[in-house]
């Protein structure tokens, strides 16, 4: 989001031609743990429920070992639909321009342009964000009719920054990548602050939500 203000009075606390500020806000929510649901049946027909459900769900399985009843999925989506990493508050301002010029977006946001000052200059700022995770869910036998799946996911996201000076000179584009799982945080590197991301549990809830809906199997 831009938003426009005239300048006047601000403009003549300004020094060097340019101005501006980051502000870095930290999640509003904390970390999701792992999350657990328990399926009416025993253990071998939950294995082939969860395979059907996962499969039927659109799910990519990478693993699944019944010796073990544990089932491995990779998921790939938008950032900012299963984690929050806070909010960037990004303003710059130049005498030339005669306004200030305000961006404010969700950290996790897929791809950002804004405006940066830094060392006394105003860069223009190409962030995009890519989310890579992988979900484990395992399944437990509570007794002959009963079976408790629990799913934990293993976060990774990669940041992608490209940053330009208003000669249109481009600098070599930096990634960083960070690991995390739910019920824990990672942070990406930072100038001042470092950004904080925790699951929202949207994720885990999606997975759970598919092994509670499918259609039940036949019992074993």
């Amino acid at each position: 989001m831009i938003r426009h203000i005239a300048l006047f009075a601000l403009m003549a606390g300004l020094l060097g031609g340019c101005a501006g500020r980051l502000t870095y806000t930290a999640p509003a929510v904390p970390a999701v743990q792992t999350g657990s649901l328990l399926l009416p049946y025993g253990l071998p027909a939950s294995w082939d429920h969860s395979l059907q459900a996962l499969k039927g769900h659109g799910y990519t399985i990478e693993q699944a070992n019944p010796a073990t009843a544990s089932i491995t999925l990779a998921v790939a989506g938008l950032p900012q639909r299963y984690v929050d990493c806070g909010t960037i508050d990004s303003m710059a301002a130049t005498l030339r321009d005669k306004i200030v010029r305000t961006y404010e977006f969700p950290a996790a946001a897929e791809q950002q342009r804004y405006e940066q000052l830094m060392l006394g200059n105003i860069y223009d700022v190409d962030r995009r964000m890519a989310l890579d995770s992988t979900a484990h869910v395992q399944l437990e036998a509570i007794d002959k009719n009963t079976t408790r799946a629990d799913v934990q996911v293993q976060y990774q996201l990669t940041r992608h920054v490209r940053i330009s000076n208003a000669t249109q000179r481009d600098y070599p584009q930096y990634s960083d990548t960070i690991t995390f799982s739910s019920g824990a945080a990672g942070r990406f590197p930072g100038f001042d602050r470092a950004t904080q991301c925790v699951a929202t549990g949207q994720l885990e809830n999606e997975i759970l939500n598919a092994l509670q809906t499918a259609r039940s199997p036949a019992r074993h």
